[in-house]
């Protein structure tokens, strides 16, 4: 049997198929509300993922500005920086682990961009004082980013 074969003797009707995404159900199947629905959750991840795409462009950027305004010489900065890859390149793969063990990409995908935000949103708070902490908040941060 070939591949074409096993694929049509298969019925339009079968959900197992459609709820994995392999097949399409029948547009008269659809409502209305379901069409908006799904263009507001479209429209949702579309701008979700503008913000993180905007905001990861303007830190990498900004990041030793921010640091020398907030009074870390050079060879600290350097040290923030020469680490954060570090930091990715041994917690990217711990996430993609993760996601794959629980089978919930899309979940760890969100949460860790969400902890990275909220993390990057506490060097703008006066915790983020001393090089200790900015070190501590920026590697931390690092550490949540979680690619694709």
């Amino acid at each position: 049997a070939t591949y074409d074969q096993d694929f049509k003797s298969l019925s339009k009707d079968d959900t197992s198929l459609t709820m994995a995404g392999l097949a399409a159900p029948d547009s008269k199947d659809r409502s209305p509300v379901d069409l908006q629905e799904w263009g507001l959750r479209v429209l949702f991840c579309s701008a979700f993922y503008f913000l993180i795409g905007v905001s990861a462009s303007t830190w990498g950027r900004f990041a030793a500005i921010y640091y020398n305004w907030k009074g870390l010489g050079p060879l600290q900065i350097g040290i923030i920086e020469g680490l954060m890859p570090l930091v990715k390149a041994i917690c990217q793969p711990l996430w993609g682990v993760i996601a794959d063990i629980m089978h919930k990409k899309k979940r760890v995908w969100m949460a860790t961009q969400i902890i990275s935000t909220v993390l990057l949103c506490l060097l703008g708070t006066p915790v983020a004082s001393g090089f200790v902490n900015i070190l501590a908040i920026s590697l931390l941060m690092n550490a949540f980013v979680c690619d694709s």
